[in-house]
């Protein structure tokens, strides 16, 4: 059978028909010369076949030449018969991986779509070394091997890199600049053009062997892309750049990258490369400069920066090598050699034969071009001009890691004793009490004022900075929670009066004033230690089971502050619900203005006063823990996330301690009104020292969107960029729970079985928050009674 589709083999000088014929029976019914004529035969078909006026193919022409890898489609009959010859061969090397190529591909985060998943596999054949490997098709094979890059580049600006077509004029250190843009993927196309071919004498800097040795540069390192991505275009031009083939070397490209060595070349790049509007990045290992001329934006631009004054290509060629001498200095700088590449200056030829070059600046030349490419293809910030990566001076900086011994000292130390007043008088106890309720934060929105008689209680909406806190209805929820410890004090003191709330109408800043009486109400009265002792338990829980006579008193409680509660035990709704407070606590991390706003909240002791915030201690992490919350705290890499709309790990921290809990409860009130939420603020903190009285503990978890009840409000805290994130886990977690019309959410709680905290935040001093005088109080006839 002979083929009538030609391929490219044993390279891309020859247009192949593949033949097939019984090769076993023929050599069977062969005579002996003509069996050591299909011996030679198979010999010569590795080698290079003969080829009509290409001449005969010596032993070295596919060692020397041969440059591209031969990409066989099996799917299509010539190729495959062209492989079935290849595998004929007893020297073929056969490396197939395929199958595991294809398991790492699923194991991709997330999957790779449909069509890249089925798209199938290719044979590749690399002549010069005898081999054959089955690999991806080519999307397949480009998710894989770049999928590493992730997130240093993402997807979309893997894709906007492979559009690039990077032009490399000489293969020396452009050999390390090639194969980084290679391995990166910042390339759709390289054309690489080097007159030379690898001695011995350049393995010192570039990356060949001496297999290599006799080898032109461009084709050592076209093979060597070729081995890491056999679907990159590469253009090699063997005979380096010439003034003939210049302009069709430089057209259509987006950005040239010059390594040679003569200056002459230097400058006639640079002018053509002007001309066409190129810009041009050149790498010089000596103390790692990277130099950019951006003659795509300033096509006007003096070569070399203006150095070399109007030295042009034209006045170059006329001039010696001694008298280029001093626009060499000129170019990279006397005064910014380092001292022995300007020493060696003078011994060229005398007693060096070469500029001095290291494989480890080459190297380096080759990931800060490979930066400036990223950016350049990227659209960041890449101006014309010059910079230095001296690793020296780098290294000259080495200082001593410092270790802040003074705050892991600090973090160790338990916080100062907050004890009840040591007097007898019953305000101070009261507003001691009232001042320990837990408020989002723990930014203690409160003050107090009181005479002898009566203690009138104020929110002070300053000290509530929270996006979260809309319209202040956390600060009211804080201010209920203050209002029922004073209750409980009071009881317990047989103090309780009449309690007024929002006695000059609302809105007021005016929440309460508490008439001291002499009632009691043994029902809160039992709660009065726990008021010292309450406190938020972020430790892991060990989920058990919670009597069904303790959730009928909790529901009690609360019911009788006039809020309702919803209580899950059911371990699939604490999962449900744990997945979405995790996607809620991912929003708080990337909401810049949320963000900022949690940071600021956070106090590390020794640093940052701790009566107002929460102390970091009370977040129960280890060093571990410490270091990725300040991780945490970065805004840049928040921004990155955000970006990427990733982060779904921001959440793990809570969606795990929600999933640790008994239970989960939510408490409601009948309507979003200040009254409401002052009262549902009683409620929380009555379910809470209740919950701790019974041995449970407490945490809020409420999500980022608990207090905005319009879209305006969503719109107001995460912006247009999470408007219709928010909202639809809004609706999703309103959906897990059975509310009724108009019924508003008041705080959201975990409730688990775990040890007692380590550290309770602390609180502002009672002398703080509470002022006293004997003055009436002045205040309006009261809008609402609260009658206890």
């Amino acid at each position: 059978m002979i083929g009538t589709t030609s391929v490219p083999f044993p390279d891309e000088r020859y247009k192949t028909v593949a033949l097939a014929w019984r090769r076993t029976l023929s050599y069977e019914l062969s005579s002996p010369e003509n069996q050591l004529a299909l011996r030679l035969e198979g010999e010569q078909l590795a080698r290079g076949p003969r080829s009509q006026g290409a001449g005969p193919v010596d032993i070295f022409s596919t060692r020397d030449y041969s440059r591209r890898p031969l990409v066989l489609d099996v799917s299509q009959r010539a190729q495959r018969e062209v492989l079935r010859v290849l595998r004929q061969d007893p020297s073929l090397q056969i490396v197939d991986r395929y199958a595991q190529q294809r398991e790492q591909l699923s194991k991709i985060i997330p999957s790779p779509n449909r069509v890249v998943m089925e798209e199938g596999g290719r044979w590749v054949y690399y002549p010069w070394r005898r081999a054959v490997v089955r690999l991806l098709a080519p999307r397949a094979f480009s998710t894989l091997r770049l999928d590493r890059n992730r997130n240093k580049l993402t997807r979309t600006e893997q894709a906007r890199q492979r559009t690039l077509r990077i032009g490399i004029v000489g293969v020396s250190a452009g050999h390390s600049i090639a194969h980084v843009l290679a391995m990166e993927g910042l390339a759709g196309e390289i054309r690489l053009a080097d007159f030379d071919t690898v001695e011995l004498s350049n393995l010192n800097r570039i990356p060949a062997s001496v297999l290599d040795l006799g080898v032109n540069k461009a084709v050592v390192a076209a093979r060597r892309i070729a081995e890491i991505d056999p679907y990159l275009q590469v253009v090699v031009v063997p005979e380096g750049i010439t003034h003939e083939n210049l302009g069709s070397f430089l057209d259509g490209l987006d950005l040239v990258i010059e390594e040679c060595d003569s200056l002459d070349m230097k400058m006639l790049v640079r002018e053509a490369a002007r001309e066409r509007r190129i810009p041009v990045i050149m790498e010089t290992s000596d103390r790692g400069v990277l130099d950019v001329e951006r003659f795509d934006l300033e096509p006007d631009r003096p070569i070399f920066h203006g150095l070399l004054g109007d030295l042009d290509s034209a006045k170059l060629a006329g001039l010696s090598t001694e008298q280029k001498g001093p626009y060499v200095l000129r170019m990279l700088g006397p005064l910014d050699v380092t001292s022995r590449g300007a020493a060696s200056l003078f011994e060229l030829g005398e007693t060096i034969t070469g500029w001095p070059q290291l494989a480890s600046e080459v190297t380096l030349g080759a990931v800060t071009a490979a930066a400036a490419v990223r950016r350049f293809g990227l659209s960041g910030e890449l101006p014309s001009g010059r910079v230095r990566f001296d690793v020296e001076e780098v290294l000259s900086g080495l200082k001593p890691v410092e270790i802040d011994m003074e705050r892991e000292a600090n973090l160790l130390t338990p916080p100062p004793d907050d004890p009840a007043p040591s007097g007898d008088d019953p305000i101070d106890h009261i507003v001691d009490a009232a001042r320990r309720a837990p408020s989002g934060g723990n930014v203690q929105p409160w003050r107090f004022e009181a005479d002898d008689g009566e203690i009138r209680f104020y929110m002070v909406p300053e000290r509530s900075n929270s996006s979260m806190d809309v319209h202040y209805r956390g600060s009211y929820v804080g201010m209920g929670a203050s209002l029922f410890n004073a209750r409980v004090a009071a009881s317990s003191l047989k103090s309780l009066g009449t309690i007024k709330l929002f006695p000059e109408g609302r809105p007021s800043h005016h929440i309460a004033t508490m008439q001291l009486g002499n009632l009691t109400d043994a029902d809160i009265s039992a709660l009065h230690p726990n008021v010292t002792s309450r406190a938020a338990n972020r430790r892991l829980g060990s989920p058990s089971g919670i009597a069904g006579s303790t959730v009928q008193l909790l529901t009690r409680g609360v019911e009788r502050e006039g809020a309702r509660l919803h209580f899950v035990t059911d371990r699939h709704r604490i999962d449900e619900l744990a997945e979405l407070l995790a996607e809620s606590d991912r929003l708080r991390f990337l909401i810049p203005n949320v963000h900022q706003e949690m940071l600021g909240e956070l106090r590390w002791p020794g640093r940052d006063s701790i009566e107002e915030g929460m102390d970091v201690r009370t977040l129960e992490m280890d060093p571990s823990g410490y270091a990725a919350l300040e991780l945490l705290g970065r805004a840049d890499v928040m921004n990155h996330l955000s970006d990427w709309r990733a982060g779904k790990a921001l959440g793990t921290r809570t969606r795990v301690m929600v999933g640790s809990s008994s239970a989960v409860a939510l408490i409601t009130v009948p309507r979003s009104e200040p009254l409401w939420y002052v009262r549902g603020g009683s409620a929380v903190e009555r379910f809470w020292l209740s919950a701790e009285m019974h041995g449970l503990a407490v945490q809020p978890v409420s999500p980022v969107f608990l207090f905005a009840e319009s879209e305006q409000d969503l719109l107001d805290l995460g912006g247009e960029r999470y408007l219709d994130e928010m909202f639809r886990l809004s609706e999703r977690f309103s959906g897990l729970w059975d509310l009724h019309e108009g019924e508003t959410m008041v705080m959201v709680l975990r409730v688990l079985h775990a040890a007692p905290p380590s550290v309770r935040s602390a609180r502002l001093p009672l002398a703080h928050v509470l002022s006293r005088d004997n003055a009436s109080s002045g205040a309006a006839e009261p809008v609402i009674a609260y009658g206890m």
